[in-house]
């Protein structure tokens, strides 16, 4: 038997049976239309709750949206897998992932090289350090899945190695949560108490927290399921 190495063929019940049947056209398209959404809605958030649009504000924009879109893409493996009505919804994954990973880029691209709020060589300084190296880590990682992240990685490499390379984004998204984190963590305690909207930051972290447990739950599954 064949065996698919298609960016589909991850943890679903039969993703090669959905690619065949769905009849979406212009899935990047639609990613990159949703994408947009997400980055104007984030936008949007850190407005209200920043009560400023600038550059700085956009550029943290970026990075959120880019965390959402990631996560979403993420989280695809395991609502498709529970839930049956989105099995479509699995063409979207890898566009989702890469849209996500190009605004986190394009966030870490400005805030080194660019943003005039912290000079590059501050990040190196002990109190932004720790924060600075998750983020630097999270990058690189999500840049080598890019790289893999079609037909002809997934034929060198063969389907099981692929898939466990793929698996490293886990930890990426979890570097990248640390990162917004501990970056955030003041604006947490400013928050706590208040009647204001709550920091994007926080927001992220729960969302994180549902992705992996949503990974944990089809690991689960999975697990079981093979020893039927």
């Amino acid at each position: 038997m064949k065996e698919n190495y298609t960016p589909l063929s991850i943890s679903h019940k039969d993703h090669e049976a959905v690619a065949k049947q769905a009849k979406y056209k212009y899935v990047s398209l639609r990613a990159l239309v949703f994408s947009v959404f997400v980055l104007f809605l984030v936008l949007g958030y850190n407005f209200l709750q920043m009560e400023m649009l600038s550059l700085r504000v956009w550029n943290r924009s970026f990075a959120d949206a880019g965390m959402f879109l990631i996560g979403m893409s993420f989280a695809l493996s395991g609502l498709c897998y529970f839930f049956n009505f989105l099995d479509s919804k699995i063409l979207y994954r890898r566009d989702l992932g890469l849209n996500g990973f190009y605004l986190v880029s394009v966030h870490g691209l400005y805030s080194f090289l660019f943003s005039k709020f912290i000079p590059w060589f501050k990040y190196f300084e002990s109190d932004r350090l720790l924060a600075f190296v998750p983020a630097v880590i999270s990058l690189l990682i999500f840049l080598g899945m890019a790289l893999i992240s079609n037909k002809y990685a997934a034929k060198k490499l063969g389907g099981e190695k692929w898939r466990s390379l793929l698996r490293l984004g886990y930890i990426a998204y979890i570097l990248g949560a640390a990162h917004a984190i501990l970056w955030g963590f003041d604006d947490w305690m400013e928050w706590f108490g208040t009647s204001t909207l709550p920091p994007i930051s926080l927001i992220i972290a729960v969302f994180v927290g549902f992705v992996l447990l949503l990974r944990m739950a089809l690991w689960l599954a999975l697990k079981k399921k093979s020893k039927k």
